[in-house]
């Protein structure tokens, strides 16, 4: 049974990650209240805002994918980087993505088509959807059963090395999203994680 001491401090650090979610979303509320991003209003001057969030977010990103690769699959794997770049409705769509052999090798169950790598990816749509009239970009969870894509969406606030490394959390839990959906679709199933059973 758990001291009330280690309770305490467990909270104490719980209110910790939270209060720094606060940061992220008070900049968000900002932002949909004047229409802005991060201080750019433009197109063109917002996109540049999320190139720049894109770069800073990189080495986070890459830790939490060389980590998973590590404990997850036995460093089999490799990843890299792919900057945000025009998407099929004329939005922007980056991301970073994880492959391993038994990926490689492996089909989506129900679409008998390749399975597609771990991937954690940041959007900026092009398309306002219903009220909304204006976009800005997020870090998402994308599933092609879902409504325009996005299965969730996270604010993506960053504009300093800072504000990158406050998004670990969040990319980890994406990264985890995504190893437990790659295992669900791959017609090899458990097997796609045989780092793991190969230890036992």
């Amino acid at each position: 049974m758990a001291s009330p001491t280690s309770n305490r401090v467990k909270h104490t650090e719980l209110s910790t990650v939270w209060m720094k979610r606060t940061v992220d979303y008070r900049r968000h509320v900002h932002d949909l209240r004047t229409r802005s991003y991060e201080g750019a209003t433009s197109r063109e001057d917002r996109e540049n805002v999320f190139r720049a969030a894109f770069d800073l977010l990189t080495p986070v990103a890459e830790r939490v994918l060389s980590d998973l690769n590590v404990f997850f699959l036995a460093g089999l794997g490799w990843t890299r980087a792919v900057k945000p770049s025009p998407s099929e409705e004329g939005g922007l769509i980056g991301f970073w993505e994880l492959r391993w052999p038994i990926q490689q090798r492996s089909k989506n169950r129900f679409t008998q088509q390749p399975l597609e790598p771990l991937a954690i990816y940041t959007v900026f749509p092009m398309k306002p959807t219903l009220s909304m009239e204006w976009t800005h970009p997020h870090l998402a969870m994308l599933r092609p059963c879902c409504h325009s894509g996005l299965a969730a969406a996270w604010p993506l606030q960053v504009t300093s090395d800072e504000d990158a490394w406050r998004q670990e959390p969040i990319l980890r839990v994406l990264a985890e999203a995504e190893l437990h959906e790659r295992t669900f679709l791959a017609d090899t199933n458990w097997r796609l994680l045989s780092s793991l059973y190969e230890a036992e």
